[in-house]
């Protein structure tokens, strides 16, 4: 049997190989008989859920090529492909069904009317059904465009991997679901995706929030609100990862607990896939559900494993099964957040228990150990860090836990019975004032600068 002690070793030895550059990571590599250099169209599959880029205008994805057309010695060429790159997709076409109409109302608010084009250009080059249009992974899409030029500064994580090639969407010539099993899943998954931004729209800056928190999509979430939580140190809060599936499973332990210990420990196991499958993967959602799949395996064959062997295991599966998101900050926070909380709470938790009517030691201890651990890689990649966090944390996670629970609560309250969507809404946004007030205060707490 391996020591502890060996596999700690191992898999500090293996980080350090990585990250210093000794180990290299696979790099994405683009295959194709047309230079992506000159490429004005690409089809592929979309593998990643769309996320909003800062200026609004774009909504980014990873996508995986089939064929690639463009101009080669002045002649138009096509040719299959492989390999993965990024893409920048006009708001405009992606929110096309969006409730609330996300890009129409900050085009009007700025003035601008670049809306209008996108669309225009869509349905000069092909008359795309708008009307049904879902853009979320697993559509296979045909786009026009261009290759936008390597960004001059490549940062730390970009030279482990390689910079992802990054073409700019012009026009959706086509966006279709592929008609196998695979491919009707991933429609449903993006219907009901819809249908939840829906409901959430309807409970204004409470289901920005809840959103954020349940699926993954942070285009409702209010900006001056991500501005607070990321200066109090809790963009973590709004990352998908173990305190989702933990609130998830929980709650199902609970509810079927009748059903006795055995059914309702599957039931958990089955929701918190459910869950995983329709807000998609993150690099730290997915060490949460190995970290989790790993502790079910254990209860199921008796088995008593410390948390932190239990993370070190979670670490190298992780590593094997997707070693490219070894080279995302998600990646690299998760662990180490985790692995300060375990190595450090019990340290300062035990002393903090002395101070006498200090009730929450426990809280305060791993919002200590998580900002040890993540304090150098905060320092490195955004040069500040954020002491105010410690406290931040304590008061504003269990409040996070209480949000969610309501929300799910509520959520299934309107599915059963949808007149109650206002009334319920009523109620979230009030949860939401206690959690976005004292997120305010803690905001204001200064960051200290480094280097």
């Amino acid at each position: 049997m391996v020591r502890k002690e060996s596999l700690y070793a191992a898999a500090l030895c293996w980080a350090t190989l990585v990250y210093c550059g000794v180990m290299p990571l696979p790099r994405s590599i683009v295959r194709s008989v047309v230079p992506l250099s000159a490429a004005t169209g690409i089809s592929g599959i979309v593998v990643s859920n769309p996320a909003k880029t800062t200026s609004g205008r774009y909504y980014r994805f990873n996508f995986t090529l089939c064929s690639v057309t463009g101009i080669v010695g002045g002649f138009s060429v096509a040719s299959g492909a492989g390999g993965t790159v990024a893409v920048l997709f006009p708001a405009a076409i992606l929110e096309a069904n969006f409730p609330g109409k996300l890009y129409s109302a900050a085009s009007a608010r700025s003035g601008q009317e670049s809306r209008g084009d996108f669309f225009g250009a869509s349905r000069r080059g092909n008359p795309v059904a708008l009307s049904n249009l879902l853009v979320e992974t697993g559509v296979r899409l045909t786009l026009t465009g261009k290759l936008l030029p390597p960004y001059e500064q490549r940062s730390f994580l970009d030279r482990l991997q390689g910079e992802k090639p990054v073409f700019l969407a012009e026009t959706l010539e086509s966006a279709a679901y592929d008609g196998n099993f695979s491919g009707g899943l991933a429609r449903v998954r993006g219907w009901c995706r819809l249908q939840f931004r829906r409901v959430m729209y309807a409970w204004g800056g409470a289901g920005g929030l809840f959103l954020a928190l349940a699926s993954g999509a942070s285009e409702y979430t209010d900006s001056g609100v991500g501005g607070l939580f990321r200066n109090a140190g809790l963009s973590h809060v709004l990352a998908l990862s173990g305190m989702h599936l933990s609130i998830f499973s929980g709650v199902t332990r609970r509810a079927g607990k009748r059903a006795g210990k055995r059914r309702a420990e599957l039931l958990a196991l089955g929701v918190v896939l459910l869950f995983v499958w329709f807000a998609g993967w993150t690099p730290s959602l997915r060490r949460a559900l190995i970290f989790f799949m790993l502790g079910f395996a254990a209860k199921r064959v008796g088995k008593v494993s410390g948390m932190t062997e239990m993370l070190t295991a979670t670490f190298f599966i992780h590593f094997f099964w997707k070693p490219e998101e070894a080279a995302t900050l998600s990646f690299i926070l998760s662990y180490a957040g985790l692995a300060g909380i375990l190595v450090f709470s019990g340290l300062f938790n035990r002393l903090l228990v002395r101070i006498p009517g200090f009730f929450c030691s426990g809280g305060f201890a791993a919002s200590i150990g998580a900002f040890i651990a993540t304090s150098p890689v905060s320092a490195l990649f955004f040069h500040y860090v954020t002491p105010g966090s410690i406290l931040s944390s304590t008061v504003i996670s269990p409040l996070i836990t209480v949000f969610m629970l309501c929300g799910i609560i509520c959520s299934i309250a309107a599915l059963v019975y949808p007149p109650l969507v206002f009334t319920l809404g009523t109620a979230m946004n009030l949860v939401y004032r206690l959690i976005i007030i004292p997120t305010g205060l803690f905001a204001r707490i200064p960051r200290i600068p480094v280097g």
